[in-house]
């Protein structure tokens, strides 16, 4: 499956009524990872009274989410935040925004308008890049082929993992999934078969 994610961390900051809301925006890779930001987050910003979160980790019928008010009166932080989350049509992404309060209260309402607000803002300033699901394939190759063969791959765009050199190179090489049958087919016939190709994974 192909999808949107971030492909570097956003900051920004507002201020509502006095109180200053940083919202920080970053790549998620699984659950483990989430508790690692927040972590660092709030020991950068210890002065901070709240650290409102909501994460959504994979993307589409496959995903894992979650959100937390962090002590602000409950859906006004996290589930606006989620909103916006969700709304994105990213996956593996990660918003938390830190609140220092000013010294007035912005009600329950204000508070979902301040929250949302700050993911919605630095959700659209993230920069973001193609998640593309790889497969390897571990290559045997007679060394006559070898030259053609890393042009074919260069051709589909393939990364080599792992390459040894014995009687045959062995090559072990990772492919956007959705090429994998049409790469095989290309070095079948550019082999008449001699070539040897498994998955790996």
């Amino acid at each position: 499956m192909e999808y949107r994610r971030p492909a570097a961390e956003a900051t920004i900051e507002q201020v509502v009524l006095g109180s200053r809301f940083v919202a920080r925006a970053s790549r998620a890779e699984d659950v483990p990872s989430v508790r690692d930001q927040l972590k660092t987050i709030q020991e950068a910003l210890p002065g901070a009274h709240h650290h409102a979160y909501a994460f959504r980790v994979g993307y589409g019928a496959s995903v894992v989410e979650g959100k937390s008010d962090a002590g602000e009166p409950k859906g006004t932080a996290g589930q606006p935040i989620l909103s916006f989350i969700r709304g994105s049509d990213l996956g593996d992404l990660l918003v938390v925004v830190s609140r220092y309060f000013g010294g007035r209260k912005l009600g329950t309402g204000g508070l979902v308008r301040a929250y949302g607000g700050a993911a919605r803002e630095v959700i659209e300033s993230l920069q973001w890049e193609w998640r593309v699901e790889k497969t390897q394939l571990s290559l045997s190759v007679p060394y006559p082929f070898l030259s053609r063969v890393r042009h074919l791959m260069q051709a589909y765009d393939i990364q080599e993992v792992a390459s040894q050199y014995q009687a045959d190179a062995l090559l072990v090489v990772a492919i956007a999934t959705k090429e994998r049958h049409h790469f095989q087919n290309a070095i079948t016939e550019l082999s008449a078969g001699l070539i040897a190709i498994q998955a790996t994974d």
